[in-house]
């Protein structure tokens, strides 16, 4: 999971700059193939508590990663299947 999400990555991609252009606050977006949340996270920041992010990964290890995440951040926005 940490070549899916580490600070280099984060670092030269800048998430939540990429998502930003396409997500707006309270709206309701789905992450599919989410992997460990790089893309989720600041997708549930920018939609803000009134929207919401459906996290979406066929890999058990991946979606516990994301609700891990999003518990220790405090987001309750976030569905992950």
């Amino acid at each position: 999971m940490f070549f899916l999400d580490n600070p280099l990555r984060r670092f030269f991609t800048r998430p939540k700059k990429f998502v930003s252009q396409y997500v707006s606050r309270g709206d309701m977006v789905a992450d599919l193939g989410c992997g460990p949340g790089f893309y989720t996270i600041p997708m549930a920041e920018v939609v803000g508590p009134e929207g919401k992010v459906y996290a979406i990964d066929s890999d058990e290890k991946a979606i516990k990663e994301v609700n891990s995440k999003s518990s220790k951040l405090g987001y309750q926005n976030i569905e992950a299947q």
